[in-house]
């Protein structure tokens, strides 16, 4: 019993600490003096040093690569007129999604860029909050019709100016502006040796919509949506079908309705038999237009799997969706809520890290990854 084992420790323990009292001391060497010790970790570590700096010389990759733009943000663009606010969020988030299809370029969503709108803040600060090596800024000033727009890139490991430009341009000729740009991006970024990769531009342009009006209400559609209130749902749905009237083969808008739609649900508002098929119905016309768009496969994937309950067809659209835009951070989210409701635990945590690493951010984002995890 433990009762009777006690003396057994006992007089274990009194013979270890004895111990060193009948154990013979070592015979001490001079050779290892403290001074000759000192002497001798100080030439290792400076033998040490020098062969580091020498590997570093010899390898100028290394160098190269601290320098290396590999991922960046687009900072939401002012201006100095409200009434156009729209504008330059609507180019802020155009430049966004056209960045955010280049290769090997890590592009930050606009929900969390747009957390800085309106902050003075370090360049510097915000380039470590969000682990980015560059900043793409600009500014919006608009006089009539004519439009002048100025961008800067900064790289703000070291605050250095990379690149800027201005464009001037009328306001009907704004669809296009995003494009240009992203290409003016990414042209000085492939002459610095950033390893950036190609990007089919004629693929993007075709999710815009070339009558400028139609895009200017979009534009607000998007602006309302991001409320994410009642009232701006509501409102977004408004100007999305505004934009549709004027342009019937508008994809971009079309997904947008459908988001309305799926949200006015998620927020309770509408029942599911009157918002998933409208959802869905705009989901399916977005991608006859372009089966390519990403916010529409991810639309979809929620409808099917949450609506008709046919789970294997909602996750083809899921991972097709992450495939076309892996910085798409709703559809890591959609995704992660139908892998936890297939019992996928595992799998719906990563998912849902992912999107929160996308959108650090968002509130809706963040508490269905606490939600994931509980």
């Amino acid at each position: 019993s433990l009762h009777d084992a006690l003396p057994i420790y006992a007089s274990v323990g009194r013979t270890l600490t004895d111990a060193p009292s009948r154990i013979a001391a070592p015979r001490q060497h001079r050779f290892w003096t403290m001074p000759r010790m000192i002497t001798v970790a100080a030439v290792a570590l400076l033998v040490i040093v020098g062969l580091t700096l020498i590997a570093f010389r010899r390898n100028p990759s290394v160098e190269s690569s601290d320098s290396t733009i590999n991922s960046l943000a687009v900072l939401p663009f002012t201006n100095s007129d409200p009434n156009s606010e729209y504008l330059s969020d609507g180019i802020t988030e155009s430049l966004i999604d056209s960045l955010s299809r280049v290769p090997n370029l890590k592009v930050k969503s606009s929900s969390t860029v747009f957390h800085y709108k309106g902050r003075e803040t370090d360049l510097k600060k915000i380039g470590r909050e969000l682990g980015v090596h560059a900043l793409l800024s600009g500014t919006v000033s608009q006089t009539g019709d004519d439009l002048r727009v100025s961008v800067e890139l900064i790289d703000v490991r070291d605050d250095s100016h990379i690149w800027g430009e201005r464009y001037g341009r009328k306001v009907s000729e704004v669809v296009a502006l995003p494009q240009q740009i992203s290409r003016d991006v990414l042209q000085k970024l492939r002459a610095r040796g950033d390893g950036v990769g190609g990007v089919d531009h004629s693929q993007i342009t075709r999710n815009y919509s070339p009558d400028s009006e139609a895009y200017r209400l979009y534009l607000q559609g998007r602006y309302n949506w991001n409320k994410r209130t009642v009232e701006g749902l509501q409102k977004g749905i408004e100007y999305f079908g505004q934009a549709i009237m004027r342009d019937q083969d508008y994809s971009l808008a079309y997904a947008g309705l459908a988001d309305c739609y799926l949200l006015l649900n998620v927020y309770n508002v509408a029942s599911a038999e009157d918002s998933f098929p409208k959802a869905e119905a705009a989901a399916n016309r977005a991608l006859s237009i372009n089966s390519n768009l990403a916010e529409a496969h991810t639309s979809l994937a929620f409808v099917t799997y949450r609506y008709h309950l046919k789970w294997a067809e909602a996750e083809e659209h899921f991972k097709k969706a992450i495939a076309l835009n892996p910085s798409y951070a709703t559809a890591h989210q959609w995704y992660a809520s139908y892998l936890a409701a297939c019992g996928r635990t595992e799998e719906s945590i990563v998912e849902a890290r992912t999107a929160h690493e996308l959108e650090p951010f968002s509130l809706t984002i963040y508490s269905d990854y606490v939600r994931n995890l509980y």
